[in-house]
């Protein structure tokens, strides 16, 4: 700088004006953020800068690094100071807060043997994503055992929500019983059958109670099928044997005698015996004065009797 009086007498002296260069900053472009998540915010790098982030919501520095990771519940607008050499400048983004679906799989259920698939139906979307991979808000399983299905609903601004539903297999069949294996004979002709394990009760011969009179006349087998509360079905079958067989009675060969005199009888093919005498001995005396027929009843041990 040269200084000239009105004398014309001159001076001069001089100064360096240095340029430390502008300084820009640039915090990036605005971001969108589903609540509950986080974002990592990063401004452009400045060589031999120093940075300082704040929110608007309490203009408190949260960061003096480049980068900062938020986790805004409302949308927030975050400031950006970039300094260099004493010069600064300053820039904001915001972070807008979407809110995520309400996402729904539908209520528990069950399902059994009368009711074998269950149709769940999820809500809140938007689309949806079962971890079948089906992307219907409904879907229709059976599975074997007890399982988990999960959904997750996402939403129009791109916010997701997942849920899930277990759905219960009770298929367990019933323990059908028929009861023990019986016999039957003359003396004790019928057998009252009792199932257990039901529910309701089916048997071979129609009957829909629990308990059963049966007179089999030959050795048969009676099946039940039990059917339990959540309509699954079991079967057991029991034998009755019958044993009803006559003996072979046999009173012996016809006897000739002289008046006066005695035969003596005897019966074969019991068990017991009953004589039209009444006596109840296998072998009789008789001395019957004019021709006449005895008669004897046999009866075996299983009650069945024969003349």
């Amino acid at each position: 700088m040269v200084v000239t009086d009105c004398g014309g007498c001159t001076a001069s002296d001089q100064m360096v004006v240095i340029n430390n260069g502008n300084v820009d900053a640039n915090a990036g472009a605005d971001k969108l953020l589903c609540k509950g998540g986080s974002v990592l915010l990063s401004a452009t790098p400045v060589v031999g800068a120093t940075y300082e982030w704040r929110s608007e919501v309490n203009n408190q520095v949260i960061s003096t690094n480049q980068s900062v990771t938020v986790s805004p519940i409302v949308t927030t607008s975050y400031i950006l100071k970039v300094t260099r050499n004493g010069c600064e400048d300053t820039d904001d983004v915001i972070v807008t807060v979407n809110d995520p679906p309400v996402a729904s799989a539908g209520a528990d259920v069950t399902i059994n043997c009368t009711t074998t698939s269950a149709t769940l139906t999820a809500t809140g979307g938007g689309t949806y994503k079962w971890n079948t991979g089906t992307t219907t808000a409904a879907i229709t399983v059976s599975p074997a055992t007890t399982s988990t299905y999960t959904v997750t609903v996402t939403a129009a601004n791109g916010c997701t929500a997942t849920d899930e539903v277990v759905v219960t297999v009770n298929k367990t069949p019933p323990t059908a019983n028929a009861g023990a294996d019986v016999t039957v004979n003359c003396t004790t002709p019928s057998a009252s059958l009792t199932a257990s394990g039901g529910g309701t009760y089916k048997w071979n011969t129609n009957a829909t109670t629990a308990a059963i009179t049966v007179t089999p006349m030959v050795t048969t087998t009676y099946t039940v099928t039990v059917t339990a509360a959540n309509g699954c079905t079991a079967s057991d079958e029991v034998v009755v044997t019958a044993n009803k067989t006559p003996p072979t009675a046999n009173a012996g060969p016809d006897k000739i005698i002289c008046t006066g005199q005695s035969a003596n009888l005897i019966a074969s093919g019991g068990g017991t015996y009953k004589w039209s005498t009444n006596a109840t001995t296998a072998s009789i005396t008789v001395s019957p004065t004019v021709a006449t027929t005895y008669t004897v009843t046999v009866t075996a041990a299983n009650g069945c009797t024969a003349l």
